[in-house]
């Protein structure tokens, strides 16, 4: 048995030779086939010519959609509508994005004010940039705009006499002047230098300029004069009498609408009219304000002015509290200028004052100089 056993682990020296043959021959199959790929693999670099020619043609195909622009070509991010703004090259919702911006917030003041525009890429910023062109903002006010494009002119002039077209040579705003206009034709009359301070729309420094130019007339022969001398004789005895009693002397802060009839010239229109502005501004801080009131003819608040006396403001606006609504609804403010305070907040915090708010830029000067004393901050 055991030499049975030892004959079959036996091998011959033919039969070992053989296997280490057989061996030798498996790991040249395993081996020799991934060698020979390496030897015999193509060194020819890869052709990338069609993948290079579509890149190209996609490229040019975005060159053509960009629109090609003259030198002298403009945008006004100010007025332009939204086909104007796509033009140029920018995106529907950058657009619209723009468009929105200046309605809630205000005009843009300068080029990198686009920059706020979370929309607008600074792809497109860099390709409408050239073009940008910002004109005066829309809200400018009145006192920006003088009626004549040409250099003012100073000369003597009697505010009596002198017409429309003198006065904007002057380089008088539009709405001073018709408010000179609209003075004299409802019966006023400047007696002195000093009464064209009562034109509430002329500004310190248009006086100052045109004050040494003004020659009134005193000689007493003005058709105006003539005219007011005969209304007073064709006066009714019982106004000949009224105007001999005392005048009544009322505080524009606290008087009813009835206390306003008994100033002469006011009647139950304009006194409601008068109480109303009040109310809703929430108190007069200067009796100038009175002929702000709608339809109040400059002739009648001058006739009255006298009369009247000034006492605290009895109602004050939080500019930190108060919403959309309640800003729009005072007289001094509009929808768009309410809703460009309450975004500003949003964004920034509260106010801390004045000259935070001069940070918003739907308020020009002259709504702030109004507004100020009616703001708690």
């Amino acid at each position: 048995m055991k030499n049975k056993k030892q004959n079959f682990f036996y091998f011959s020296k033919t039969e070992r030779n053989g296997a280490f043959g057989l061996l030798l021959a498996s790991i040249l199959l395993f081996i020799l086939p991934a060698y020979v790929s390496r030897l015999t693999r193509s060194k020819t670099p890869v052709d990338f010519s069609a993948f290079r020619s579509a890149i190209d043609s996609w490229e040019s195909a975005q060159s053509e959609e960009r629109p090609t622009l003259p030198a002298s070509a403009a945008l006004d991010p100010n007025t332009a509508t939204f086909e104007e703004i796509i033009s140029f090259g920018v995106s529907g919702s950058a657009a619209r994005n723009l468009i929105s911006y200046r309605e809630k917030i205000g005009p843009f003041r300068k080029k990198e004010d686009l920059q706020k525009l979370y929309r607008l890429s600074a792809a497109e910023f860099s390709l409408i940039e050239p073009f940008l062109r910002i004109g005066p903002p829309g809200d400018a006010t009145p006192e920006e705009s003088v009626v004549s494009p040409v250099k003012p002119e100073l000369f003597p002039f009697d505010p009596n006499t002198a017409s429309a077209a003198a006065f904007s040579k002057l380089g008088l705003p539009e709405r001073t002047v018709g408010a000179l206009v609209n003075y004299r034709q409802k019966g006023g009359r400047f007696r002195k230098i000093d009464d064209l301070k009562k034109i509430y729309t002329l500004s310190e420094d248009h006086f100052n300029r045109i004050a040494p130019f003004v020659r009134i007339d005193t000689t007493g022969s003005t058709d105006f004069q003539r005219s007011e001398r005969t209304e007073a004789e064709a006066k009714p005895a019982h106004y000949a009498a009224a105007d001999n009693r005392p005048q009544p002397v009322i505080d524009i802060n606290l008087a009813s609408a009835e206390e306003w009839t008994q100033l002469r010239g006011i009647g139950k229109v304009y006194a409601g009219r008068i109480v109303n502005f009040r109310e809703k501004l929430g108190g007069f801080c200067r009796i100038d304000q009175v002929a702000e009131t709608f339809g109040l003819p400059d002739s009648t608040f001058l006739g009255i002015r006298p009369q009247l006396q000034l006492s605290s403001i009895f109602r004050k606006l939080d500019i930190n509290t108060a919403d959309q609504e309640q800003l729009k609804t005072h007289p001094y403010l509009n929808w768009k200028q309410a809703a460009a305070i309450v975004s500003y907040r949003e964004q920034h915090g509260a106010f801390g004052g004045l000259d935070d708010l001069r940070k918003v830029l739907a308020l020009p000067a002259e709504t702030l100089e109004k507004i100020a004393p009616y703001l708690s901050f």
